[in-house]
């Protein structure tokens, strides 16, 4: 460099190495312009990258938004819709359930008003057939729980049928009527496991009976009643839902498969 120097300087003098500095100022701006130039470009470049860039992601999210807000409006119509139509449904089925719940119950008690001459009919044929003096139907139920919530176990003389001029004349119908079973000691017990029961009591009074259900035996002695037996009734599912009984006065040869079959029968117009 200092030899270029002293070069311009013995041929043009000062004034060449003036004129010379400020060429070489004028081509090295140009140049540094150039080169200023062409980044500034490649700014440009990658900023317009950039801004496109980002247009695109909020595009992008733009129209996630109007999803959503498309979806939001579609549930709020559907929302609206079953506001406006739902007091309309509900009352419809409720109306519906009440409109068959009443068919049901009606049905029902219609079944009960045809039940009682069948079951009369029945009883009176059969008292015939067992050839007893008196015969009954009685009927479980829960008629009301203990303070603890445990339901008793109950049972109501619903029907009966009497030989005439039968020495007996009391009608079990108006006696029994919400009897616990549990008066009756282990009576209740051995016909359920039993499904049929039958006691006799001696002429000087003496009977097993007095052994399973003392209530009942003083009853007997003091009616003079000296047979007893009954047939447990049970539904479909054979639970047991009542039982069919038959007392007699005197020693005769009572037909006590009839009972049974008495029993089956009845069962067949609960069933």
């Amino acid at each position: 460099m200092e030899g270029v120097l002293v070069e311009i300087i013995s041929q043009f003098g000062v004034l060449g190495l003036v004129l010379a500095g400020i060429v070489y100022l004028i081509v090295d701006g140009i140049k540094t312009k150039k080169k200023n130039l062409v980044s500034s470009k490649k700014l440009d470049e990658s900023i317009t990258g950039l801004e496109s860039h980002v247009d695109k992601k909020i595009d992008d999210v733009n129209t996630r938004i109007d999803l959503v807000n498309t979806k939001v409006d579609t549930q709020y119509e559907l929302l609206n819709k079953r506001i406006d139509s739902g007091p309309d449904k509900f009352l419809e089925k409720f109306e519906e359930k009440e409109k068959t719940d009443k068919e049901e119950h009606f049905n029902k008690l219609m079944d009960q008003f045809s039940q009682g001459p069948k079951l009369h009919r029945v009883l009176k044929l059969y008292r015939e057939r067992i050839g007893c003096d008196h015969i009954f139907l009685g009927t479980f139920h829960n008629g009301s729980t203990s303070v603890s919530g445990i339901p008793y176990c109950k049972f109501d003389i619903i029907a009966e049928k009497f030989k005439p001029g039968n020495k007996d004349y009391r009608e079990y119908t108006t006696i029994y009527k919400d009897s616990d079973v549990i008066v009756h000691d282990n009576l209740p017990l051995v016909i359920s496991q039993e499904d049929y029961i039958y006691y006799k009591l001696e002429e000087d009074g003496k009977s097993e009976l007095s052994e399973v259900d003392d209530t009942l035996y003083r009853r007997c002695l003091k009616y003079g009643i000296k047979q007893f037996a009954a047939n447990l009734i049970r539904d479909d599912k054979m639970n047991p839902i009542g039982f069919v009984g038959c007392v007699d006065f005197d020693y005769d040869n009572l037909n006590f498969k009839e009972l049974h079959n008495c029993a089956k029968e009845l069962e067949e117009i609960y069933k």
